[in-house]
């Protein structure tokens, strides 16, 4: 067993200790008060029986005085066993007399007082009392000696009647008392100790049998969080696998309209060879270095996706180079690009930057191809609380009615010629960096795209915005 599950037990075992303490205290007060009671509950009784036979012979005596008879009914009381003296008080609680006479006089108090007027005996024990404090002759020797007192306070009436007549005081031999009190001590506490041995093993046994289940639930959860980094870094690599065949449909697509362009040149020039002049093979070249750039674009995706080396794109950055790369396309076409200066301040890493550019400049492409010469294409972005929304928009006619519900679908384009791949793909690219490409709108006024990223990166201070 570890620190922790020792630890554990040794609480739980003082816990349990504690409550073993507790009501064995509690039993042996209770216990103890019926010792101490005892006696008292007997000479109640005898007293009551003792004044009832007075006054049987004080009715067949006339002669004989009540206050007579109440004193010796006291006085043969006193001769019972372990009895060593007795006061006599009045009803109110007024000293009377005492037997022996070398007997101290004595005060009742007015607890005491109050129960005896309930007709409630009162038991008192002292377990080192001085004889001196009770007695006035008393030998040297035994000045400074203790023995165990009991002290009875009994009230004094007719068993038919609560009229109280008298309260008698006795001062009893304590030693049977405390041998009983002595004996109650030792039985309960061997008792609480087998008690507490007994369970403090129990629980000992069940503990142990518990921790050891949790420490094989232990080993099982550490087994299945091992599985689960598994099965964890077996999903990355899956997404990754996904968004490198995502990215090889982007190539594709790409690469599709320059090789239409070169093939449309070369059947041109087999056909009319004297009609291509210099402006042809201008297009041929641009097609070409076109085809060469996203291959070396796409290149260095993959090469990242398998590289371990990470950093971050600002939005800035993101910005300017979609602006760089899509200057040369929006002149061509006689379209005029912008980009929005306010930036919001958040980051993306080398992963999600690179997906995103691809997506941008698919949407671009197509934004710039849909407007009519002359027009413009904008490019804005913003956050709110919980997402970064990017924005495409240009002036075109917008998307057909009937062609909106399948848009992103493969193979379902708007474009004369065109492989409808290109929105399909943009939006698995956008689900692959926790985001999701949308139409917001579309009209006469043009069509608006709409990337939506949950959870952006980490803010951070950006570049100066472009002027």
């Amino acid at each position: 067993m570890g620190p922790i599950p020792i630890a554990a037990t040794m609480a739980t075992l003082l816990v349990f200790a504690l409550i073993v303490g507790a009501v064995s205290l509690k039993l042996r007060a209770q216990v103890r008060s019926q010792i101490v009671d005892r006696d008292a509950e007997v000479l109640y009784p005898v007293a009551l029986m003792e004044i009832s036979r007075a006054e049987d012979d004080f009715l067949s005596d006339p002669l004989l005085e009540p206050e007579a008879d109440l004193i010796e009914a006291v006085l043969n009381t006193s001769e019972l066993k372990g009895v060593l003296a007795v006061r006599i008080y009045e009803p109110d609680g007024k000293f009377a007399e005492a037997v022996p006479a070398d007997f101290l006089l004595g005060s009742l108090s007015p607890e005491d007082l109050d129960k005896i007027g309930q007709l409630e005996p009162v038991s008192r024990y002292h377990p080192k009392g001085r004889l001196k404090d009770y007695f006035i002759e008393i030998g040297e020797d035994s000045n400074n000696r203790t023995y165990p007192l009991l002290e009875v306070i009994a009230p004094l009436h007719r068993t038919d009647s609560a009229e109280l007549l008298g309260i008698a005081q006795y001062l009893l031999d304590g030693q049977e008392i405390a041998a009983q009190l002595t004996a109650l001590d030792a039985n309960l506490w061997r008792q609480a100790g087998i008690a507490y041995g007994a369970g403090s093993l129990l629980l000992m046994a069940v503990f142990f049998w518990a921790f050891g289940r949790l420490g094989h639930a232990y080993e099982q959860v550490e087994e299945r969080g091992r599985r689960l980094l598994a099965a964890n870094a077996e999903l990355v690599m899956m997404a990754k696998t996904s968004a490198i065949g995502a990215v090889a449909s982007h190539l594709v697509h790409g690469l599709k309209n320059p090789l239409s362009g070169l093939q449309d040149l070369v059947s041109g020039r087999n056909s009319q060879p004297a009609n291509m002049d210099k402006e042809d093979w201008q297009l041929a070249v641009d097609s070409t270095r076109r085809m060469q750039d996203m291959i070396k674009e796409i290149v260095d995706i993959l090469r990242e996706e398998e590289s371990d080396s990470e950093y971050n794109y600002t939005l800035t950055e993101i910005r300017d180079l979609l602006v760089a790369k899509a200057e040369s396309y929006s002149k061509k076409a006689g379209i005029v690009f912008t980009a929005s200066h306010a930036v919001p301040k958040i980051s993306l890493d080398s992963r999600r930057g690179n997906l995103l550019m691809l997506i941008l400049m698919n949407l671009v492409q197509n934004a710039i191809e849909a407007s009519p010469p002359g027009k413009s294409v904008r490019f804005t972005m913003m956050e709110n609380e919980k997402n970064l929304l990017l924005r495409v928009a240009d002036n075109g006619h917008g998307i057909p009615e009937n062609r909106i519900e399948n848009l992103f679908s493969p193979c379902q384009s708007t474009k004369p010629g065109g492989s409808g791949l290109g929105l399909a793909i943009s939006r698995q690219l956008a689900r692959h960096i926790g985001g999701e490409l949308s139409l917001e709108k579309s009209g006469d006024g043009g069509a608006c795209f709409l990337i939506t990223i949950k959870n952006p990166a980490d803010i951070e201070t950006l570049s100066p915005p472009i002027q």
